[in-house]
């Protein structure tokens, strides 16, 4: 019999003193500069520079992915919010794409590139899904690159999906999950982040069966 294959949804429940923090630091003219406890010194400096602006714009969001950063940080050499990077299916992200123009979409890219953390054969055979699977073709989908991208040696690298405590999943966030896990051979998981003062702490979260999209992706 074949075995499942299966995602862990982890757990992380906030303090809402450090959310208050958080967003008293968003309010300054230089957010961040002097108080180092909210974003881990593994996130790059130009993702922690585009993770700031965006967060003026949708603070608790962001507050979220800071949270698993920071809550993994120990053990990775770097931290990335992936700001919803086409990496699994656009042209621009290959290697012999289009040449990008944001130095925070270029700090990304490179490390993608880098064979330390991917081997080349084994990223173009991930990024190629998109033209090669029937299942996405027929389904019309794009598989979404997940929030969280945790960098270490190939290939112990993390990705991650971050939801709220009920936050269903999106059109195509299981087919990335399955390509990262099938052909970039990395690890994936679902981190559930919410308030202490949010949902059922105790909740038991059930792993996510995506055995029937690994076997056609």
């Amino acid at each position: 019999m074949q075995n499942k294959i299966l995602i862990p949804q982890k757990r992380i429940i906030f303090r809402e003193k450090d959310r208050d923090l958080w967003l008293d630091e968003l309010k300054k003219e230089k957010p961040f500069q002097n108080n180092q406890t909210i974003f881990p010194k593994i996130v790059p400096f130009y993702n922690r520079q585009e993770i700031i602006k965006k967060s003026k714009e949708r603070p608790n969001r962001y507050f979220r992915e800071c949270c698993v950063l920071g809550h993994y940080s120990s053990a990775y050499n770097k931290g990335y919010y992936t700001h919803s990077i086409h990496l699994l299916y656009s042209k621009t992200w290959q290697k012999d794409g289009y040449p990008l123009k944001k130095d925070f979409q270029i700090e990304m890219f490179n490390d993608f590139h880098n064979k330390k953390y991917f081997p080349p054969e084994t990223l173009k055979e991930a990024q190629e899904r998109f033209l090669k699977s029937d299942y996405l073709k027929k389904k019309k989908l794009s598989p979404k690159l997940p929030d969280v991208w945790l960098v270490k040696d190939f290939s112990s690298s993390l990705f991650i999906e971050v939801k709220g405590f009920s936050e269903p999943f999106q059109e195509g966030q299981k087919e990335g999950l399955a390509i990262i896990k099938k052909y970039l051979k990395n690890n994936v998981c679902i981190a559930r982040v919410f308030s202490e003062n949010e949902g059922n702490p105790k909740f038991i979260f059930q792993d996510v069966d995506i055995t029937e999209i690994y076997d056609k992706i």
